[in-house]
């Protein structure tokens, strides 16, 4: 339980840094410029649940699916990280 209490101040503090990349200032930016910090926060937040998952087994895979189902995870950087290490398996 305390795990899940640390890691959705974890997630919040990452929804806080989101939502400040997207109201920082971006005029003098290319938009690509403008998408790295959110990007950069994302691939983070997408990692940390992740590995809580996989790597740490700190949750359940009813949090796990839910924490994707709502948009706190990127589905499909789980997909990437997990076909990238099955891949090294067989690539040593």
């Amino acid at each position: 339980m305390q795990t899940d209490i640390a890691s959705f101040q974890i997630l919040d503090d990452y929804a806080k840094k989101m939502r400040d990349a997207e109201n920082e200032d971006h005029e003098g930016k290319r938009k690509a410029e403008a998408l790295w910090p959110i990007m950069r926060i994302s691939h983070a937040r997408s990692r940390y649940v992740y590995e809580l998952y996989y790597k740490r087994e700190a949750i359940s895979r009813e949090l796990y699916d839910w924490l994707l189902k709502e948009g706190y995870a990127d589905a499909k950087y789980a997909v990437s990280v997990l076909y990238f290490n099955w891949w090294l398996t067989l690539n040593p």
